[in-house]
C-alpha cells in the first residue's frame, strides 16, 4: 500500500508515523523536512512525543521536498467507464523547470510545515528585493550559514525577520561585523548584553582615554526597508530606510524617519510555520482515496488516533472491493 501525504505538519507526520508501523509504503511531500527542523516542535506542549515520532520515522519514509505542481489521477479519461478506485493518484512535482511524479493508492491533505513567505519590505517585497535575492548578492538564509561561512564573514551585515536565537548569538560572536537588526519590539534582549557590555568599554574609555570602542551594533525597530540599490563603483548594497507616521508616534525612535545605510550581507530569518501549500488539483470534489485532515487535530492526540484508525478501516475496505 502507498500512500502519499501532502504536508509536513504535526498532523501529517504522526499520519505518516502511524501508517509506516503497519508497513505502507509513505511519501511525505512538505516545504521543510521535519527531520531536521525539530526546534518547531519545542514550542509544543507535547515536544518530547514528537521527538519520539521523529526518531521513530527516522529512515522509514521517503520525504519529498520540492513544489508539488499538481495532484490528479494517473490515467482516467472521461471516458472511463470503471470506479475511480481502480487507478491511482499522480503527485506531479517540479524540480529546476522538469516534471516529476510518483503515484499512490491514496492520498492525505494535510498542512505544511513550510516557511512563511517573508519579505523585507514587510508584507511585500521591498524595491529591487526580488532581482537581488535571484543574483543571491551576498544573500543569506538561516539554512545557508554555519559556524564556519559565519566567522569569515567582514563587513556590515543587515539582520531581518523571527531570527534563530543561536545564529543570532553567533553573529554577535564575529567582531569583524557591523550588525544592523531589524525587529519589530522596542526592547530586545539578544542586544541586552551587547549594550551593557559597549556602557563598560564606554565608561573604561572616559577613564583611560585609551582606544575609543566604536559601536558595531545598530537597531531599527519596526523600521521599513523600503528599497535596495546596488552601486557597481562601491560594490555594496545600499538600503532605504523608513518609519510611517503612524507607527513613529508608538515607537522610542532615535534615528531619522527616512534614511539610508550601506551594507555589505543580508541575513534573512523565515519563520517556520504550518500553512497551507498552493497548488493545482484534477481530483473531484469527493473524490474517493483522497482524504483532508483539519488543522489543529494534534492537539488532542486521541481525536487523532482515531482519525488514523477510520483512514485505515477506509482503505482496507477500498482493498477488499477492488
Amino acid at each position: 500500500m502507498k500512500i502519499g501525504i501532502l504536508g509536513s505538519s504535526l498532523e501529517a507526520l504522526y499520519l505518516a508515523a502511524y501508517f509506516v508501523e503497519l508497513e505502507a509504503h509513505v511519501t511525505l511531500f512538505g516545504g521543510a523536512d521535519p527531520l531536521e527542523t525539530q526546534k518547531y516542535y519545542q514550542s509544543e506542549s507535547d515536544a518530547d512525543y514528537w521527538f519520539s515520532l521523529l526518531k521513530k520515522l527516522q529512515g522509514k519514509i521517503v520525504f519529498n521536498s520540492d513544489p508539488i505542481e499538481r495532484i490528479q489521477k494517473s490515467y482516467l479519461q472521461n471516458f472511463d467507464d470503471v470506479k475511480r478506485m481502480k487507478d491511482t493518484f499522480r503527485v506531479v512535482t517540479e524540480k529546476n523547470d522538469l516534471e516529476f511524479y510518483e503515484d499512490f493508492d491514496f492520498l492525505i491533505q494535510g498542512e505544511d510545515l513550510s516557511r512563511l513567505q517573508s519579505f523585507l519590505g514587510g508584507s511585500a517585497p521591498a524595491i529591487n528585493e526580488k532581482k537581488y535575492k535571484k543574483n543571491e548578492f551576498n544573500y543569506y538564509s538561516e539554512n545557508d550559514l554555519n559556524e564556519e561561512t559565519l566567522s569569515s564573514l567582514k563587513g556590515s551585515i543587515a539582520i531581518w525577520g523571527d531570527y534563530n536565537k543561536e545564529l543570532l548569538n553567533d553573529v554577535l560572536k564575529n567582531n569583524s561585523l557591523e550588525i544592523h537588526f531589524f525587529h519589530q519590539s522596542e526592547e530586545n534582549s539578544f542586544l541586552l548584553n551587547y549594550e551593557n557590555q559597549f556602557k563598560e568599554e564606554i565608561l573604561r574609555f572616559e577613564q583611560t582615554k585609551e582606544v575609543e570602542p566604536k559601536r558595531r551594533v545598530f537597531e531599527y525597530p519596526k523600521m521599513n526597508i523600503v528599497s535596495l540599490d546596488y552601486l557597481e563603483d562601491r560594490e555594496r548594497l545600499y538600503l532605504t530606510l523608513e518609519i510611517p507616521d503612524f507607527r513613529s508616534q508608538d515607537v522610542h525612535f532615535t534615528q531619522k524617519k527616512i534614511s539610508t545605510i550601506a551594507i555589505d550581507f543580508i541575513l534573512h530569518f523565515r519563520a517556520l510555520k504550518p500553512s497551507s501549500r498552493q497548488y493545482n488539483s484534477f481530483l473531484l470534489e469527493n473524490e474517493p482515496g483522497y482524504y483532508k485532515i483539519e488543522a489543529g487535530e494534534w492537539k488532542n492526540l486521541d481525536q487523532l488516533q482515531t482519525t488514523a484508525e477510520k483512514l485505515k478501516n477506509d482503505f482496507l475496505q477500498y482493498f477488499t472491493k477492488l
